[in-house]
């Protein structure tokens, strides 16, 4: 009898742990492009609880949990808004607001009711579309579109000052090929015909060009400019001066200094081969394959064009990362070319969202995306017999950062990705954001003249794995490629 009364006592409190742990889907659409992904949330009491910092995470907030002060903090921007584990309200800067539920923690993560949560990311620090579907469990979201409102450039001093007025913050790069100097914005919109231009000081024009997933600020020089120096960045400002490029100590010429350069000798890197396969793309197909297709039609392309080349590999066999810039020294290569595809882990939504082609010179990575590239294609290592020879790469590096070829290297980046932009295959594989990388490419490390890592595009993309597999495809990438070369030997024999 005992033991009845006990298992009875018990059956309401099994019955409410169901309740709290029932687990349901709740998926998350972006538009445009109907990317999708999936969000931590149970359901309890006859309403579904979503994941805070995973919804946050969504809206391109970021987030802190403190294990000391039991509070989770949401930012973007200027606005911040706190949850209180435990504390039925949320403090919204100075204000404190009354919820009618207090949040639950569970699993490491904060949950509060979906239609709660939705109304209080709408109320405080999201502007876009963001609401329920009818009779279903699927999230809609839309972000408010970002664009450039206008640029401006006036003389001040001995500098021209440059204002970039946008609606909300946004990434951007750099990218300078005399005369033009662009400013890459990205997930940003400008249209031309409303935009607010105003040229002065050492800018001639200025030109705005809209792609996909970004804008393009084209300031047209008529001078030579040093190194932007960034001023002052808010939310919605970017600013910085541009100074007359410093002429170099004139001194008396030497002989070598009187030849005019040529470049002649191409060596191509088909990236990865034989027991490294590179990246696997989710049909199966191999980067080692994808590159060495692409290397071959670039060979036959570039001495059509009257060029030399040699290639690192022209069949499946592996070859160590050192004996490859090795093999470009010993040839006195004038180039060299590295083709690789790229790849990115995580949920399926992801891989189908992230694509295009990107190109890459050595330096020290500036941020999380171009360090986790430089990984990857750096792994191969741990196939060679001594990878332990790498070591002494991390001081090296320093050094050939800064030495002559550094800035040819940089130059064909952008002449490559300039052809990139304006050729037909843009329209089906994009430039991904923010123009031309740096990294530390182990493959680049040592080469004694101009080189570039090439990604041609996302093997982990299905879409882009299907293009890459394409022998037109990889023709029209060895097309542009031989482009680049062709217009960067231009360039380097004039004296870029």
């Amino acid at each position: 009898m005992r033991y009845t009364n006990s298992v009875n006592r018990l059956i309401p409190l099994f019955t409410l742990l169901f309740t709290v742990s029932l687990f349901a889907e709740v998926t998350v659409r972006h538009l445009p492009g109907d990317s999708r992904a999936s969000l931590p949330s149970f359901e309890s009491e006859g309403g579904v609880w979503v994941s805070v910092s995973h919804l946050a995470s969504e809206l391109e907030c970021t987030w802190r949990w403190s294990f000391f002060s039991q509070k989770l903090t949401v930012s973007k921007g200027s606005q911040r808004v706190v949850f209180f584990n435990d504390g039925a309200f949320y403090r919204f800067g100075d204000q404190v607001v009354q919820m009618p539920v207090a949040p639950r923690r569970k699993g490491g993560n904060v949950y509060l009711p979906q239609n709660l949560l939705v109304a209080i990311f709408r109320k405080t620090m999201f502007g876009g579309t963001i609401e329920w579907l009818d009779g279903s469990r699927e999230l809609l979201i839309q972000s408010p579109g970002k664009r450039v409102d206008s640029v401006t450039s006036i003389r001040r001093d001995d500098a021209t000052e440059v204002s970039i007025s946008l609606s909300d913050s946004a990434g951007f790069a750099f990218s300078y090929l005399h005369p033009r100097l662009t400013i890459t914005i990205s997930n940003t919109s400008v249209d031309p015909e409303v935009l607010d231009i105003r040229a002065g000081g050492i800018i001639d024009s200025i030109l705005a060009l809209e792609h996909e997933t970004s804008a393009e600020i084209v300031l047209f020089l008529n001078k030579r400019v040093e190194k932007p120096q960034l001023q002052y960045v808010n939310s919605n400002q970017l600013q910085f001066s541009l100074e007359t490029e410093k002429e170099p100590e004139k001194r008396p010429p030497v002989l070598a200094e009187m030849d005019i350069p040529e470049l002649r000798r191409v060596v191509i890197d088909p990236g990865h081969g034989g027991r490294d396969p590179g990246a696997v793309g989710p049909g199966g197909t191999l980067e080692k394959d994808v590159v060495l297709a692409i290397g071959l039609a670039l060979r036959e392309q570039l001495k059509a064009r009257g060029f030399e080349v040699l290639m690192t590999r022209d069949k499946d066999v592996f070859i160590p990362l050192r004996e490859r810039t090795q093999f470009a020294n010993e040839k006195k290569a004038d180039l060299f070319i590295s083709i690789h595809a790229n790849a990115i882990g995580g949920p399926w939504a992801r891989r189908d969202t992230i694509r295009g082609y990107k190109s890459y010179f050595l330096s020290q990575a500036r941020n999380e995306h171009e360090r986790l590239t430089a990984m990857r294609e750096n792994a191969v290592i741990e196939l060679e017999d001594k990878p332990q020879q790498y070591d002494l790469l991390q001081s090296v590096l320093v050094d050939l950062a800064g030495n002559e070829f550094l800035r040819q290297s940089q130059e064909f980046c952008i002449i490559i990705d300039q052809v990139f932009s304006n050729g037909s295959l843009s329209n089906r594989i994009p430039k991904l954001h923010l123009g031309v990388g740096q990294a530390n490419f182990w493959v680049l490390n040592g080469a004694y003249m101009p080189s570039v890592l090439f990604e041609v595009g996302f093997i982990s993309n299905p879409q882009e794995e299907q293009l890459l597999n394409c022998s037109d495809v990889q023709n029209e990438i060895a097309q542009g490629l031989t482009e680049a070369v062709v217009t960067f030997k231009h360039q380097f024999e004039i004296g870029i």
